[in-house]
């Protein structure tokens, strides 16, 4: 709620819309829900002294972001929360990682753990989409704050993804499958054509060949703005009712993801945002009044 809102804000230049979105963001605000029980284990490991981030205001060397993909594996294993919130730490400290860099791999895990939900269980693939939306919202913020305090952010970020992981398991993913699969597939080599035919596969649920659209569009060195804006059209044609609006929020975040994706970790494989963007918009539940306007 809270970045979402202010992403608004930013777009309209604020003016005299602060108090209105204060007015509406506060009751949101889960300030005195139960918490699970690793969010005090995160809280007592940053309150030790010994985990201090203080130093990280001084320091002058270029950011290693490199030094933060280690995180996917620990993120995605049987680690405690201690343990998670350890490997960030020391990625951050003593591995010279950025926190942007951090919450973008973060984010990345996120996507992963995505797809080991089939796209049989709409239910539990939302709910795995909570942990990229979070995630998300966290990286979000270090592009507008440089405040020490809002680091343990990312310990949080990582915990809950980490925890979600295990809650979820390994169930058999439909999109494993998927994601592997190329089809031959229409469009020729035109921008504008291939987003068509894209588009075309996602009303008709191929979603193999729309991946295969999508990535075909990406290496032909196409501007990805323009994909996941047609990603968000299709998108909308879901019925925010029936799914609470994640489906627009996962291409939203997934797209974000994808564009702010460090340079210096460009031959890392982000493909994961580019699918479950795809999975969420071609498996909602469509809007009938809005598909009757648009066809």
């Amino acid at each position: 709620f809270a970045v979402r809102g202010f992403q608004l804000l930013d777009a309209v230049e604020w003016g005299d819309r602060a108090p209105h979105i204060l007015q509406w963001l506060t009751p949101h605000l889960p300030l005195h829900t139960e918490e699970p029980p690793w969010v005090n284990v995160v809280r007592t490991f940053h309150g030790d002294p010994a985990h201090s981030l203080a130093s990280l205001r001084t320091r002058l060397s270029a950011p290693k972001d490199a030094a933060a993909l280690s995180l996917r594996n620990l993120i995605l294993s049987n680690a405690d929360t201690t343990e998670i919130c350890q490997g960030v730490y020391d990625t951050l400290m003593k591995r010279g990682a950025s926190p942007r860099g951090v919450g973008s791999v973060i984010a990345l895990t996120a996507a992963d753990v995505m797809q080991r939900v089939g796209d049989d269980n709409r239910d539990a693939f939302v709910r795995a989409a909570h942990g990229l939306l979070f995630a998300a919202a966290v990286r979000l913020v270090y592009t507008h704050v440089q405040d020490i305090a809002a680091l343990p952010l990312l310990y949080t970020s990582a915990s809950y993804i980490n925890v979600l992981q295990k809650e979820l398991g390994q169930q058999a993913s439909t999109a494993a499958a998927a994601t592997n699969t190329r089809h031959a597939l229409g469009g020729g080599l035109i921008a504008p054509a291939l987003l068509e035919t894209l588009s075309e596969q996602v009303d008709t649920q191929d979603l193999n060949g729309a991946i295969a659209s999508a990535r075909r569009y990406l290496r032909l060195g196409n501007d990805a703005r323009a994909l996941f804006a047609t990603i968000g059209l299709l998108a909308a044609r879901v019925d925010a009712a029936a799914d609470q609006g994640h489906t627009l929020q996962i291409v939203q975040a997934a797209s974000e993801e994808f564009m702010a994706w460090p340079v210096p970790l460009v031959d890392v494989d982000i493909d994961s945002f580019l699918v479950v963007a795809l999975r969420a918009a071609t498996f909602g539940s469509r809007n009938t009044l809005v598909e009757n306007d648009v066809y």
